[in-house]
């Protein structure tokens, strides 16, 4: 029968274990592999036993919306993308072994407008300083003033542990870049409170324990009081970055992004003067000696 036979050409791969195997090619072939990780758990738990190409556009878009309608848009695209590099990895994987390869799902799933990201105006030296001293923990007063200062992200931040200080300088250990480390500076004042927090805790115990969500709660509530616009932790990165630049310092502001370059830095077809003239990267040595005379200074970090 036609059935019988169409039915034969329809290739067959559980959904477990394309998982598996997908997770598998990433820890080689991906910088950061951990980042599908979420994803391919939720995945694999909601289809699995399922023939991977024989579900359809609307499950997937019911699953993403599902998991992830209540946060922001973009946080769904990112999502939708990387669920659809999976199913094109497994379509490529079907070819190579000779089986019939299927439509990527994926690509019919209704378009998520992603609207460009409204920008707070940058907080002026006073309103950090106040966020700081609302901070009665030494703990919280130390993770902002970790942020603010060497522009750590909120994950970076929560994976330091005693092992990474050496007075000043942070050491950044599997970082978001894919680099085996990067390196970050912070104020001479910031360094010893972190030393004495640190002095009683394991070398490997991790300084700040907790999720991105604690830190963003607890961030509101400090600006709640300060009567703020809400901002997140990512802000306080942006923050460090914003304050080089208005200064005109391009090499600090790239340090404190951890970047190569200002091409990495913006999207901007016209640059500045400074951008278009030759930047020289920073050593640790100088970014410290930059910090401490201008951003620890106006901050009142010395």
């Amino acid at each position: 029968m036609i059935e019988d036979k169409l039915e034969k050409r329809v290739s067959h791969w559980l959904v477990e274990d394309a998982v598996q195997a997908y997770k598998e090619y990433i820890q080689t072939n991906h910088r950061c592999p951990i980042n599908f990780v979420p994803l391919l758990d939720q995945f694999q738990s909601v289809f699995s036993g399922r023939n991977i190409v024989q579900i359809i556009p609307n499950e997937v878009e019911g699953f993403l919306f599902s998991r992830w309608g209540q946060f922001q848009k973009s946080t769904i695209a990112k999502r939708k993308d990387q669920l659809a590099q999976f199913f094109n990895w497994c379509i490529q994987e079907l070819r190579r072994k000779g089986s019939p390869d299927f439509h990527n799902p994926v690509k019919l799933v209704q378009k998520v407008y992603v609207p460009p990201k409204t920008r707070e105006g940058h907080l002026p030296i006073e309103k950090i300083q106040e966020l700081l001293d609302t901070c009665s923990d030494i703990k919280h007063w130390l993770m902002f003033s970790i942020m603010v200062t060497a522009g750590l992200r909120v994950g970076e931040l929560l994976e330091l542990t005693p092992n990474d200080i050496n007075g000043r300088v942070l050491t950044l250990r599997e970082p978001k870049s894919g680099k085996d480390k990067e390196y970050a500076v912070i104020p001479q004042l910031v360094a010893d409170k972190l030393k004495e927090y640190s002095k009683y805790l394991e070398p490997a115990q991790r300084l700040f324990p907790g999720k991105t969500s604690w830190v963003n709660n607890l961030l509101f509530d400090r600006l709640t009081r300060l009567r703020l616009e809400r901002l997140s932790s990512h802000d306080l990165q942006r923050w460090a970055a914003i304050f080089w630049t208005i200064r005109k310092d391009i090499s600090m502001m790239i340090f404190v992004l951890r970047r190569s370059s200002f091409k990495k830095c913006t999207n901007k077809g016209v640059l500045d003067f400074l951008a278009m003239s030759y930047i020289t990267p920073l050593t640790v040595k100088e970014a410290m000696e930059r910090q401490e005379e201008v951003m620890a200074k106006e901050l009142g970090l010395r």
